[in-house]
């Protein structure tokens, strides 16, 4: 089939509070030895290590201490208690602030977590010291893909796509950076990929994509099904797989597909709001709130999450409860019209009428405003 490289992009759910823990790519790398075990010690100008009458050195209580919360540490990320990690990295930094392991034990756990944004400071501290140069270009590479800095994340991982240990999933990020881009070295990506790996999940992930952008659905389906069964760990596939069956139609299978990615990746707040909006097309209102409060759990900012939780608690009769909620989908997203309906027939249905005339009001102006663009 025909690749197209630069005409059309996936419509997703924005997932940027979320990117939900691994659901991104990072996950690629979330089960390799990454973390840097060894003790903190650094012997640079500024170390809190001083030297005795004869010259030896000797660590500092600092030092010491920054040990301990180190290798605590460690344990947290082999258990991928990545909260708790980044909490005692933190600690450890701000006693040892020129400990490069300590730096780069940060970024890896931001990055697994999730936190991209924070990941890139510690990563780039990280960066200069030999036996570890790869991989902290892997992850800002990981880490700028997904804040949507596309050429910088290139930049990254055009310095990889040639190391064994991240070629593949390498290749791949670049192949979606320069897409995203609008830069026509994708395609080049694209093959290295193939030729690399012919069968990779993610070739056939990436031809997935391409077909859906083409609107050839079923074809687009086949080729996220394979992913799927050569990789049981790859991340997003599934979700897209459920999206297609959703554009067809096929509203079971759709409901299959996203379960199947939650049993992957429990906090994956696109599938959880997708679930909930098969039960809402069926008004099977108690069961759709169910899974948009998920959705929202993973994702706090995910307006349209909030919004469909406002609506589906208001067609249970739960207006008082509507309220704050549907407010707070406006506060994520002012200028969406339906945000502003529904909360002004949550606020007549409980018998705030001047308060629901005012956001009547908005929600009219903001629709005239879209009719005249």
């Amino acid at each position: 089939m025909h690749r197209e490289w630069h005409t059309k992009t996936v419509q997703r759910v924005s997932l940027s509070a979320t990117l939900v823990g691994l659901a991104g790519l990072s996950c690629l790398f979330a089960g390799q030895s990454l973390v840097e075990q060894r003790a903190p010690i650094s012997a640079l100008s500024g170390s809190p290590r001083g030297q005795d009458k004869s010259g030896a050195f000797t660590a500092s209580p600092a030092a010491g201490e920054a040990a301990e919360l180190n290798a605590a540490a460690v344990s947290a990320l082999s258990a991928r208690q990545y909260g708790q990690a980044i909490a005692l990295l933190n600690r450890a930094r701000r006693l040892l602030p020129a400990d490069k392991s300590i730096a780069f034990n940060l970024g890896l756990a931001c990055v697994n977590s999730g936190r991209f944004t924070e990941a890139i400071e510690p990563l780039n501290f990280a960066a200069t010291e030999p036996g570890r140069i790869a991989t902290v270009h892997f992850l800002l590479g990981t880490a700028n893909f997904e804040i949507g800095s596309f050429r910088l994340a290139a930049e990254h991982l055009e310095a990889v796509r040639a190391d064994p240990k991240y070629a593949e999933n390498a290749l791949y990020l670049l192949e979606e950076s320069y897409r995203k881009s609008g830069d026509a070295r994708a395609q080049q990506a694209f093959l290295d990929l193939v030729i690399l790996k012919p069968d990779s999940a993610l070739v056939h992930k990436l031809l997935g994509t391409a077909y859906d952008a083409q609107g050839q659905f079923p074809e687009a389906l086949a080729e996220f099904k394979q992913a799927a069964e050569s990789d049981a760990s790859l991340p997003e596939v599934r979700f897209d797989a459920g999206l297609l069956c959703l554009k067809l139609h096929d509203t079971e299978a759709a409901r299959h597909w996203l379960q199947a990615e939650l049993a992957l990746n429990p906090c994956f707040a696109a599938a959880h709001y997708y679930l909930g909006d098969i039960e809402r097309k069926a008004s099977r209102w108690a069961p759709a709130a169910e899974s948009f409060r998920k959705a929202i759990a993973c994702a706090p900012d995910y307006a349209d999450a909030q919004l469909a939780l406002g609506v589906a608690l208001q067609a249970q009769g739960l207006g008082n409860a509507a309220v704050p909620v549907l407010r707070r989908a406006i506060e994520l997203a002012p200028g969406k019209s339906e945000a502003h309906f529904q909360l002004a027939r949550a606020l007549a249905k409980v018998g705030r009428a001047e308060e629901s005339r005012v956001e009547w009001k908005k929600a009219q102006a903001l629709a005239s405003a879209q009719d005249t663009k």
